[in-house]
């Protein structure tokens, strides 16, 4: 699939350009999603830095009332199973092993 298709796959109404070239835009979707959803359960964030829009941690507490934790990764993107995938593991564990703990 072409980037052009994109948004036809995805039935987003708009030029593909739009969807990528506007990081303002999509973290005024997260933003606002933050305001509309609670989440009630354990949760664990990983932060990794060449991520295209993550939510800071001082804005989940809006919406994350069971931050268990939050990872600032050291490297790795939004493809972070594949390019870090040790570093996402590690996370996945420790967290599992604190949710765990807070039986």
């Amino acid at each position: 699939m072409s980037s052009g298709n994109a948004h036809k796959v995805l039935g987003i109404k708009t030029q593909p350009h739009a969807i990528i070239s506007s990081p303002k835009a999509c973290r005024g979707c997260v933003l606002a999603l933050n305001i509309l959803i609670s989440l009630n359960v354990p949760f664990g964030f990983a932060f990794f830095p060449n991520e295209l829009v993550a939510l800071p941690r001082c804005l989940m507490g809006r919406s994350v009332t069971q931050l268990v934790s939050y990872t600032i990764m050291p490297r790795g993107g939004h493809f972070a199973a594949f390019e870090e995938p040790q570093l996402l593991a590690d996370d996945i564990w420790n967290f599992v092993s604190l949710v765990q703990k807070m039986k």
